[in-house]
């Protein structure tokens, strides 16, 4: 089965039946869906993380429009593609640098507490679009790859162990979607399979989880020293 565009598509089963996504759109589902699990995770069982569950929360949000833009669903598919262009924009600008203070300064209330993880999305997300929308287009990709640094800088200053080496995954995985889209001509897929909009997706996802599992990590560890242990009685 192919798509009015020619693209095959990839039957997808839900509890409401089968749904056909082409293959940029079923990438999307998979980055909102590991965002999506990583958001309820961070915002409603674990509280103390709340800065990785915005930035996860405003990365599910666009991976979600983006499913339905990507897809063949005609007319809807080109009625959305100006709202996935302004929540890309927002995850771009807001989300990555959310992510990279959380993972710097995990024992700050802004990146512990909803309110304040919020806060910092709001602000960094405005001022970021503000910037983007006044002609300095470039700011969409220079504002995660800043944001990749400074993880790279915490990671490799702050991180121990298992945790470094699950963000430094996380971290080559994160850039490498953000190269894709730059390197790789959308004409031309990698090995004729995937578009770079896939990989950016996959590598995404990937990177985000194994940067929580990361920060899971590093905060087990630190509980676990012995400076950090009960005192005997």
């Amino acid at each position: 089965m192919a798509s009015s565009a020619g693209y095959p598509l990839v039957a997808v089963e839900f509890f409401f039946g089968a749904v056909d996504l082409t293959h940029d759109s079923f990438s999307d589902l998979v980055l909102f869906a590991v965002c999506s699990c990583l958001a309820l995770r961070y915002l409603a069982f674990t509280r103390d993380r709340a800065g990785i569950g915005i930035a996860c929360l405003l990365i599910a949000i666009a991976a979600f429009l983006g499913v339905i833009r990507f897809s063949d669903w005609n007319p809807l598919n080109e009625q959305t593609r100006g709202p996935h262009e302004f929540a890309s924009k927002i995850a771009a600008v807001g989300a990555f640098p959310v992510l990279a203070f959380s993972l710097a300064f995990p024992d700050s209330p802004i990146a512990r507490r909803v309110s304040g993880a919020w806060w910092l999305a709001f602000v960094v997300g405005g001022f970021g679009f503000a910037v983007w929308l006044l002609a300095f287009k470039p700011w969409g990709q220079i504002a995660p790859a800043l944001s990749g640094f400074w993880m790279v800088a915490s990671v490799a200053t702050a991180y121990r162990g298992t945790s470094r080496w699950l963000g430094i995954g996380g971290l080559v995985l994160l850039f490498t979607s953000l190269a894709v889209t730059v390197l790789i001509n959308a004409s031309s897929p990698l090995l004729g399979i995937f578009s770079p909009t896939q990989l950016l997706h996959y590598f995404l996802a990937a990177g985000l989880l194994l940067l929580a599992c990361a920060a899971e990590t590093a905060v087990r560890s630190t509980l676990t020293t012995p400076e950090n242990a009960l005192p005997s009685r």
